[in-house]
């Protein structure tokens, strides 16, 4: 990782440091093993800051969401999963843009033995009101 890279990401984990999140510590371990597995892996690309920030953004916003399985894509980019009763699951790629795919499958309302698959592309400070009417896990 750059110098540059390397204080960026520290001020972003003091920032997730003061966060109110139960899994602060645990989450911010994961992200900086993640950064450095990753500039190693792909010859020294740096994950996206922005994307580690629109993470962050999203779990403060979403205060019911609990730890996520969190990986990183060949972009850099934090990719983020919760599983939930029933078949529940969500699936959020944060990107450097500022922007957030999500995959959402949960049970059918009229038919409980079907799971429905919504996705869709959408900022990631409006994540957490696009995703509440759709029954996603954060809402």
């Amino acid at each position: 990782m750059t110098e540059k890279a390397k204080s960026d990401l520290a001020e972003l984990m003091s920032r997730l440091l003061a966060t109110q999140l139960p899994f602060k510590n645990r989450l911010m371990d994961r992200i900086v093993r993640l950064a450095s597995a990753f500039s190693e892996d792909y010859d020294g690309r740096q994950l996206s800051i922005r994307s580690v920030a629109g993470l962050i953004d999203f779990l403060e916003a979403a205060p019911r969401s609990d730890y996520p399985d969190l990986t990183l894509t060949p972009a850099g980019d934090c990719y983020a999963e919760w599983r939930g009763s029933e078949g529940r699951k969500v699936t959020i790629e944060f990107l450097d843009s500022g922007e957030a795919r999500y995959l959402l499958f949960r049970p059918n309302p009229r038919h409980p033995r079907r799971i429905d698959r919504l996705t869709g592309t959408t900022t990631t400070d409006a994540l957490v009101e696009t995703m509440a009417p759709l029954g996603g896990l954060a809402a």
